[in-house]
């Protein structure tokens, strides 16, 4: 025990910040221009959800789930993998998520948005935040737009829109059985990842490690609130259970 106890978070760490961001350009390289059509497609989910259009919800999930599928091949299963021996784990964690988001969509035609209070804008903000904006983020950091992280290609802004989706899907909602639960348990992977990515984070030294932490925290604060002060049944809707 005294020797594990001599061990830092960074002696796990296998590569430095130089090798990290210099990997992100790389596949952002290689795999453009994914990035325009991840953001295009971004956009028009966005649209689709303020004009509440009947599939909105099922779209958002789609694309959210097969971008983690994505993720968890080209980028885990790629050059992470060849920096990180936990890359293949990650990767797995992805692809269930990824696959769990399609099932949901597929199984529940009937999903529907129908709020648009506090809890849902927020849902919304952070979805926007994860298509389109995170990439400028990079900036105020003083990090090239090249090293910037991408929806679809990099696993932070990925798996912040599959949190985002899910918080949508249970706040604004109608068409789960047991919204909560499905919420809770279809949430476990992002929010262990805003940990993972988090600690990560940190140990590299990357100024903006508490971004994933704290969108987890804000996600959990609110469905605490929503647990405490429960919303009235949307118009047209029964109550959800």
């Amino acid at each position: 025990m005294g020797e594990w106890s001599s061990y830092r978070l960074d002696d796990f760490l296998m590569y430095s910040p130089r090798v990290w961001y210099r990997m992100l350009e790389l596949h952002h390289r290689a795999w453009w221009p994914v990035q325009a059509v991840a953001a295009m497609l971004g956009a028009s989910l966005l649209w689709a959800i303020h004009r509440r259009h009947a599939a909105a919800l099922r779209l958002a999930l789609v694309l959210v789930g097969a971008g983690l599928l994505f993720v968890a091949w080209a980028f885990h299963g790629g050059p992470h993998a060849s920096i990180n021996l936990a890359a293949p784990y990650y990767a797995f964690a992805f692809g269930v998520e990824g696959l769990l988001l399609l099932g949901l969509a597929l199984l529940r035609r009937d999903l529907v948005l129908v709020r648009s209070d506090g809890p849902t804008g927020l849902a919304v903000a952070m979805l926007a935040l994860a298509l389109l904006l995170y990439p400028v983020l990079a900036l105020p950091w003083a990090r090239p737009l090249a090293q910037a992280e991408w929806f679809a290609l990099a696993p932070d802004p990925t798996m912040l829109a599959a949190l985002a989706v899910l918080a949508l899907v249970v706040y604004g909602g109608h068409g789960l059985r047991h919204p909560r639960r499905t919420g809770v348990l279809l949430s476990i992977l992002p929010l262990s990842w805003c940990l993972v990515t988090g600690a990560t984070s940190w140990v590299l030294g990357a100024p903006d490690w508490w971004l994933m932490p704290s969108a987890a925290l804000l996600v959990c604060g609110v469905a605490g609130w929503r647990l405490v002060r429960p919303p009235p049944p949307a118009p047209g809707t029964a109550v959800d259970r």
